[in-house]
């Protein structure tokens, strides 16, 4: 929960948002009647009327994506009822309604559709199965910024990484390294459109190869679907005997580990302490946001 101040556009500056909706008070009862009131409370209406321009219109969505004609029926006329000036049009409207009823309770989310999300729009070129900007901006965020940084994304692919950190603040040098070169003409579009200048853009296999120096390795290594079965633990692996050789004392590991447990381990033996172990749905897996720091 956040306290908004100002226009409804701030509410999309932290970078890790997936999405943001304006709560409503709890309202009881799981019935239409509940759920209208909520929609048609004064609350509601203050926020509505502040934010949009024009007709006041809302499209009501269910938290289990069930369709409920006859329910949405009952409570778009009873909100009618309360006040004409909300309108539920499913097919054009700046607002979703979601419903989200639990213990007998109910709690109505006011989400903006028409809100634009302009926080990207440096990522004009991608790879297949390339981080999620989110992804990218909570690994620059728990990696921290320094100074005097010399930051490294062995698996650079798009380049997201790499510009999420700049954005946190001044570094001594910055590099980016990939095997495939389709991957670092992506990530030369992308740090172009960011203006993100001065990268040092290697084609190169992270598990030999790693700048000098190096403060801070950030990276959404490959896996999933982009790693054949059975090449991916030799493969971690090799990365964390190189990063580990990398690194200075006092540097920091920041990624994304298809394997946590075994990695977690890996990198204790290699002389890091582990300060961040959180858990990331990647969409059809898991895998473990880690950052680790070097003895």
């Amino acid at each position: 929960m956040a306290v908004l101040r100002g226009p409804l556009g701030r509410a999309r500056e932290p970078r890790v948002a997936l999405s943001f909706a304006l709560v409503l008070a709890e309202q009881p009862g799981e019935d239409a009647d509940a759920i209208a009131a909520s929609i048609a409370s004064e609350e509601s209406r203050r926020v509505l009327r502040a934010f949009t321009k024009g007709p006041i219109r809302y499209r009501l969505a269910f938290e289990d994506g069930g369709h409920r004609r006859a329910l949405v029926l009952k409570i778009a006329h009873a909100v009618r009822a309360l006040d004409p000036e909300l309108v539920n049009d499913p097919t054009d409207s700046p607002w979703t309604a979601l419903v989200r009823a639990r213990d007998g309770r109910v709690t109505i989310e006011l989400e903006p559709r028409a809100l634009p999300d302009t926080r990207f729009d440096y990522r004009v070129a991608d790879v297949p199965a390339a981080s999620q900007p989110t992804i990218a901006a909570a690994l620059a965020l728990v990696g921290g910024a320094k100074d005097d940084d010399v930051v490294w994304d062995p698996f650079v692919g798009s380049a997201l990484e790499l510009i999420e950190r700049a954005r946190l603040g001044p570094c001594a040098a910055i590099h980016g390294t990939d095997i495939d070169e389709g991957a670092l003409e992506a990530a030369r579009a992308n740090l172009a459109r960011a203006g993100v200048e001065g990268v040092h853009l290697t084609n190169a296999d992270a598990t030999m190869f790693a700048p000098r120096g190096v403060t801070l390795a950030i990276t959404n290594p490959p896996m999933g679907r982009r790693v054949a079965r059975g090449e991916l633990s030799p493969l971690v692996d090799r990365f964390l005997h190189n990063v580990a050789a990398a690194l200075v004392p006092g540097g920091r590991l920041v990624w994304l580990s298809p394997m946590p447990e075994r990695t977690r381990a890996r990198l204790e033996q290699a002389g890091f302490t582990i300060d961040v172990a959180r858990k990331v749905d990647m969409g059809g897996f898991s895998a473990e946001l880690q950052r680790a720091t070097k003895r």
